[in-house]
C-alpha cells in the first residue's frame, strides 16, 4: 500500500490472505476456461502462477510474503533421464484419435506417480528438452509466457527457443498410423498445455479440497522418457525400447 506521501505501508496478513484467495480463484476460473477450449487462457494461467511464485531482488511473490514456499509442491513431471536420445516433454501426454495426435495436460491422470517436491527443485527442474538440447524449467516457461508472450506484457520479440517450442515443433514429435499416408506433427501448443499442468500442480498444492481431475481417456501415449533399453517402448509398439524409439539409426514403427 502507498500513502499520499509516497511511503509504503506493509499489508496486514489478512490482506495478503485475501489476495491469495483472489489469485487462486482467478487461477481456478482460467483453468476451467482452458479446459472448455479457451486455450488463450494459458497466458492468464502463466500470469497467475508468476504472481504466486516468482521472486525478484526487489519484489517477493505472494507465497513468499505468506511464508508458503516452504510447502512441498505436487510434482507430476518425471525426471529427464541421462542418455535419453529423444526430446523430453514430461508434463504432458498425447491423446490419439483418428484425426491424429494432440498434446494434453494429464492433470491427475499422470502416467507416473506424482511426488511432493520442495519449491526450488520443483520450479527449476527440466520439463522440456527439445531436439537441439534447449531446456525449459517451469520457471523459464512461466516467466517467458507472462513477460513476453501476452500474460502481463507483449514483448517486441520472443525468446528464440520458446518461439521454436510454441510454433516450430522444436520437440520434433510426429505421429503416423495405417490410416495416415504421411507423418504429421503432434497437434496443439505444448507450452500452453504445460502451463495448464503447472497451474494444476499449484492449485492441488495450495487448495486443500481441490478436486481430483483427469482428462477424458481415449488412447493416451506416455511421454517419451527413456524407460530403460530392455523395457517395452513407450509408444506401445510391442518392441523393446532399444529396438524402437531408442535406436537412433532406425525408423520407429508406425502406431496402429
Amino acid at each position: 500500500m502507498v500513502t499520499a506521501s509516497g511511503k509504503r505501508v506493509p499489508l496486514a496478513i489478512e490482506d495478503l490472505r485475501r489476495h491469495l484467495s483472489t489469485q487462486l480463484g482467478l487461477l481456478k476460473r482460467s483453468a476451467e476456461a482452458f479446459d472448455q477450449g479457451l486455450h488463450d487462457e494459458a497466458q492468464r494461467l502463466a500470469l497467475g502462477v508468476r504472481i504466486l511464485c516468482h521472486d525478484t531482488k526487489r519484489q517477493k511473490s505472494l507465497l513468499s510474503q505468506l511464508g508458503m514456499k516452504q510447502r512441498r509442491f505436487l510434482d507430476t513431471c518425471p525426471p529427464d533421464r541421462p542418455g535419453n536420445l529423444l526430446s523430453f516433454w514430461g508434463l504432458l501426454t498425447m491423446r490419439v484419435t483418428r484425426s491424429g495426435a494432440a498434446y494434453r495436460a494429464p492433470l491427475d491422470d499422470t502416467p507416473t506417480p506424482p511426488r511432493s517436491t520442495a519449491f526450488g527443485p520443483w520450479w527449476d527442474a527440466t520439463i522440456f528438452r527439445d531436439q537441439a538440447g534447449e531446456r525449459f524449467s517451469r520457471g523459464r516457461l512461466i516467466l517467458t509466457m507472462a513477460d513476453q508472450d501476452g500474460g502481463a506484457h507483449v514483448d517486441s520479440g520472443l525468446d528464440a527457443a520458446y518461439a521454436n517450442l510454441a510454433h516450430n515443433n522444436a520437440l520434433n514429435v510426429f505421429f503416423s498410423s495405417d490410416e495416415r499416408s504421411e507423418t504429421a506433427p503432434v497437434l496443439g501448443n505444448p507450452e500452453r498445455y504445460a502451463t495448464r499442468q503447472i497451474a494444476h500442480e499449484v492449485l492441488r498444492t495450495m487448495v486443500s479440497d481441490y478436486p481430483v481431475q483427469s482428462e477424458a481417456p481415449e488412447t493416451v501415449l506416455r511421454h517419451p522418457g527413456d524407460p530403460g533399453r530392455n523395457a517395452r517402448c513407450w509408444c506401445d509398439s510391442g518392441l523393446r525400447f532399444k529396438h524402437c524409439h531408442g535406436a537412433p539409426d532406425k525408423t520407429p514403427p508406425t502406431l496402429p
